[in-house]
Protein backbone atom coordinates (compact mmCIF):
# COMPACT_ATOMS: atom_id res chain seq x y z
CA UNK A 1 0.00 0.00 0.00
CA UNK A 2 1.45 3.42 -0.96
CA UNK A 3 2.39 5.66 1.99
CA UNK A 4 -0.21 8.29 1.10
CA UNK A 5 -3.03 5.72 1.31
CA UNK A 6 -1.78 4.60 4.71
CA UNK A 7 -1.72 8.20 5.95
CA UNK A 8 -5.21 8.95 4.59
CA UNK A 9 -6.60 5.73 6.09
CA UNK A 10 -5.00 6.50 9.45
CA UNK A 11 -6.35 10.07 9.48
CA UNK A 12 -9.85 8.86 8.60
CA UNK A 13 -9.72 6.33 11.41
CA UNK A 14 -8.45 8.93 13.86
CA UNK A 15 -11.24 11.35 12.94
CA UNK A 16 -13.94 8.70 13.35
CA UNK A 17 -12.52 7.67 16.74
CA UNK A 18 -12.46 11.31 17.88
CA UNK A 19 -16.08 11.87 16.82
CA UNK A 20 -17.10 8.67 18.63
CA UNK A 21 -15.21 9.70 21.78
CA UNK A 22 -16.81 13.15 21.77
CA UNK A 23 -20.32 11.75 21.48
CA UNK A 24 -19.63 8.92 23.91
CA UNK A 25 -20.26 11.19 26.89
CA UNK A 26 -23.94 11.33 25.90
CA UNK A 27 -24.18 7.65 26.87
CA UNK A 28 -23.08 8.44 30.41
CA UNK A 29 -25.31 11.36 31.35
CA UNK A 30 -27.09 11.35 34.65
CA UNK A 31 -27.41 13.27 37.85
CA UNK A 32 -27.14 16.74 36.37
CA UNK A 33 -23.61 17.35 37.61
CA UNK A 34 -20.42 18.86 36.32
CA UNK A 35 -19.68 15.93 33.96
CA UNK A 36 -23.09 16.35 32.27
CA UNK A 37 -22.52 20.09 31.93
CA UNK A 38 -19.04 19.60 30.45
CA UNK A 39 -20.32 16.95 28.04
CA UNK A 40 -22.97 19.28 26.63
CA UNK A 41 -20.64 22.28 26.65
CA UNK A 42 -17.84 20.49 24.76
CA UNK A 43 -20.20 18.99 22.20
CA UNK A 44 -21.90 22.36 21.75
CA UNK A 45 -18.58 24.11 21.12
CA UNK A 46 -17.69 21.56 18.44
CA UNK A 47 -21.02 21.74 16.65
CA UNK A 48 -21.20 25.53 16.84
CA UNK A 49 -17.79 25.69 15.12
CA UNK A 50 -19.24 23.53 12.33
CA UNK A 51 -22.28 25.80 12.19
CA UNK A 52 -20.10 28.90 11.82
CA UNK A 53 -18.29 27.25 8.88
CA UNK A 54 -21.60 26.33 7.25
CA UNK A 55 -22.94 29.86 7.75
CA UNK A 56 -19.84 31.28 6.10
CA UNK A 57 -20.11 28.87 3.14
CA UNK A 58 -23.82 29.57 2.69
CA UNK A 59 -23.26 33.33 2.91
CA UNK A 60 -20.59 33.11 0.22
CA UNK A 61 -22.93 30.97 -1.89
CA UNK A 62 -25.73 33.53 -1.54
CA UNK A 63 -23.58 36.40 -2.85
CA UNK A 64 -24.74 37.27 -6.31
CA UNK A 65 -28.08 35.56 -5.80
CA UNK A 66 -31.37 37.30 -5.13
CA UNK A 67 -30.90 40.02 -2.52
CA UNK A 68 -34.07 38.88 -0.71
CA UNK A 69 -32.53 35.48 -0.01
CA UNK A 70 -29.40 37.01 1.46
CA UNK A 71 -31.53 39.29 3.68
CA UNK A 72 -33.69 36.37 4.82
CA UNK A 73 -30.58 34.35 5.68
CA UNK A 74 -29.13 37.29 7.63
CA UNK A 75 -32.38 37.54 9.58
CA UNK A 76 -32.28 33.80 10.26
CA UNK A 77 -28.78 34.13 11.73
CA UNK A 78 -29.83 37.10 13.87
CA UNK A 79 -32.91 35.38 15.29
CA UNK A 80 -31.10 32.09 15.68
CA UNK A 81 -28.67 33.69 18.13
CA UNK A 82 -31.54 35.32 19.98
CA UNK A 83 -33.14 31.89 20.45
CA UNK A 84 -30.34 30.94 22.84
CA UNK A 85 -31.86 33.45 25.26
CA UNK A 86 -34.89 31.17 25.64
CA UNK A 87 -32.60 28.50 27.06
CA UNK A 88 -31.73 30.94 29.83
CA UNK A 89 -35.27 30.54 31.13
CA UNK A 90 -34.33 26.98 32.13
CA UNK A 91 -31.15 28.08 33.84
CA UNK A 92 -32.33 31.19 35.60
CA UNK A 93 -35.94 30.36 36.42
CA UNK A 94 -35.20 29.02 39.89
CA UNK A 95 -32.22 31.23 40.66
CA UNK A 96 -32.91 33.98 43.15
CA UNK A 97 -31.36 37.44 43.07
CA UNK A 98 -27.94 37.55 44.66
CA UNK A 99 -27.62 33.76 44.75
CA UNK A 100 -24.09 32.37 44.54
CA UNK A 101 -23.57 31.36 40.89
CA UNK A 102 -20.08 29.85 41.17
CA UNK A 103 -21.11 26.20 41.00
CA UNK A 104 -22.90 24.00 38.47
CA UNK A 105 -26.52 23.28 39.31
CA UNK A 106 -29.10 21.04 37.71
CA UNK A 107 -30.59 24.07 35.95
CA UNK A 108 -27.20 24.89 34.41
CA UNK A 109 -27.15 21.40 32.91
CA UNK A 110 -30.68 21.92 31.55
CA UNK A 111 -29.45 25.15 29.95
CA UNK A 112 -26.40 23.44 28.43
CA UNK A 113 -28.61 20.64 27.09
CA UNK A 114 -31.00 23.18 25.56
CA UNK A 115 -28.15 25.01 23.80
CA UNK A 116 -26.70 21.70 22.58
CA UNK A 117 -30.02 20.46 21.16
CA UNK A 118 -30.64 23.83 19.53
CA UNK A 119 -27.17 23.73 17.96
CA UNK A 120 -27.72 20.21 16.64
CA UNK A 121 -31.03 21.25 15.12
CA UNK A 122 -29.43 24.30 13.53
CA UNK A 123 -26.64 22.13 12.15
CA UNK A 124 -29.18 19.84 10.47
CA UNK A 125 -30.95 22.85 8.96
CA UNK A 126 -27.71 24.47 7.76
CA UNK A 127 -26.50 21.20 6.23
CA UNK A 128 -29.77 20.84 4.34
CA UNK A 129 -29.62 24.46 3.21
CA UNK A 130 -26.03 24.02 2.09
CA UNK A 131 -26.96 20.93 0.06
CA UNK A 132 -29.94 22.75 -1.46
CA UNK A 133 -27.78 25.69 -2.56
CA UNK A 134 -25.09 23.41 -4.00
CA UNK A 135 -27.77 21.62 -6.01
CA UNK A 136 -29.17 24.91 -7.33
CA UNK A 137 -25.86 26.12 -8.82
Amino acid sequence: MPPIKIIVTFCSLLISITVYAENECLNHLGGGGVADFECYANLTNAIQAKNRNLIEKISINLKGKKRDLSNIFSQYIKYSSLNEKYCELLRDGERSEGENNDHIRYYDVMYAECIYKRSVSENDYLNNLSIAWKASK
